[in-house]
């Protein structure tokens, strides 16, 4: 591997993900750089060398419209600082998954103020893949989906799954529950955005959307948890007689103060993927991860990726990986990014954690 000190070939770029990890970006890294984003954090795998950059924005600064142009800014200063740097990937993660629209396409100029004569971040750096990595967390969660189903009794015919949000990450959920066999009677989603997600699983009539867990009319054998918009609690749970519950929300979305009530849920994180070709330079708990070999399935995805162009180019089984759109959920790019996985040694953790312990 090059060892130079100076390349970067992926940068994971976020929100901070919590007060504890907000602690601990403080006392390792000092101040935030001119008060915009903290220093790098830096991980190997394999051939290349990542970058885990925070903002200084959390998940609740980003709820307002203010919070969003603040981190915009403070994303670009963290992207101008390390663009010549070898950069091929920069995963937006978390709360930055669409900050900057729906698939990256929001124009601003080079400081990240939006203006409609700007340029989008890929037009600003034409080198560099976007992703949002949705694709690599979804192929971490499909594996995590089929182990709960078989943790809570669930086959086709038999039991019942509750999906509570149902974002781009639900709604894989449900397209990923049906194609294992499951009937769509079988399929319960909570859902604030009942029309939108009808059009999102058009063709599957039979799956039933309520607008909360206590709207429920069935008891439920497991819960996919894919939003930490709505928390579900020990109350609702129990309303639902539901034991199981995989949690792919960062934060999340059966918090740690609900699962401690509860003496009889099995609840597993979700969505992280376990490589032992990974090696941090610090500290991964200072990002929310309990694991030396664990990543959030969005890095996962930025790395493998670089991974593939630092061997081979952007050339993958006749596409053009710079051609294609990262921030979307397509089947191609779920099908590039379990074949990266799957290559490179990414896959769901050995030992299903909850809340950062094995369960």
């Amino acid at each position: 591997m090059d060892s130079s000190n100076n390349r970067i070939d992926v940068a994971c770029i976020a929100n901070y993900p919590s007060n504890a990890a907000l602690r601990y970006l403080r006392k390792n890294l000092g101040d935030p750089v001119d008060g915009l984003y903290f220093s790098p954090m830096f991980y190997n795998f394999l051939d290349v060398r990542g970058a885990v950059i925070s903002i200084n924005s959390s998940h609740t600064d980003l709820a307002n419209l203010t919070g969003i142009k603040n981190a915009r800014v403070q994303f670009m200063a963290a992207l101008n600082s390390i663009v010549d740097q070898g950069l091929k990937t920069v995963v937006l993660a978390a709360s930055l998954k669409r900050f900057l629209g729906k698939n990256g396409d929001e124009r601003i100029d080079l400081s990240g103020v939006a203006n409609k004569n700007g340029k989008t971040i890929s037009e600003w750096c034409p080198n560099v893949i976007f992703t949002n990595g949705d694709c690599g967390t979804a192929d971490i969660f499909n594996q995590e989906i089929g182990n709960l189903l078989e943790l809570a009794g669930v086959s086709k015919g038999y039991g019942r799954v509750g999906v509570v949000g149902a974002g781009i990450l639900g709604t894989q959920a449900i397209k990923h529950l049906i194609g294992l066999g499951i009937d769509e009677s079988q399929i319960f989603v909570v859902s604030a955005y009942s029309n939108d997600l009808r059009e999102a699983i058009k063709g599957h009539e039979d799956v039933t959307i309520a607008a909360s867990l206590e709207a429920m009319t069935n008891s439920l054998d497991a819960i996919i948890c894919c939003t930490h918009s709505n928390s579900i609690t020990k109350a609702q749970l129990y309303y639902v007689d539901c034991k199981f519950v995989l949690d792919v929300a960062v934060p999340p979305g059966f918090t740690e103060e609900e699962y401690v009530k509860c003496k009889d849920v099995y609840r597993q994180d979700g969505g992280n993927a376990y490589s032992e070709n990974l090696f941090y330079q610090f500290d991964p708990s200072g990002i929310d991860l309990a694991a030396d070999k664990e990543m959030y399935g969005c890095f996962a995805e930025g790395t493998a990726l670089s991974q593939y162009i630092y061997k081979n180019g952007y050339m993958f089984q006749g596409q053009n990986l710079k051609n294609l759109n990262w921030f979307e959920l397509s089947d191609l790019n779920l099908r590039i990014a379990s074949s990266l996985f799957e290559q490179f040694g990414f896959s769901r953790h050995p030992h299903p954690l909850c809340f950062g312990i094995p369960v």
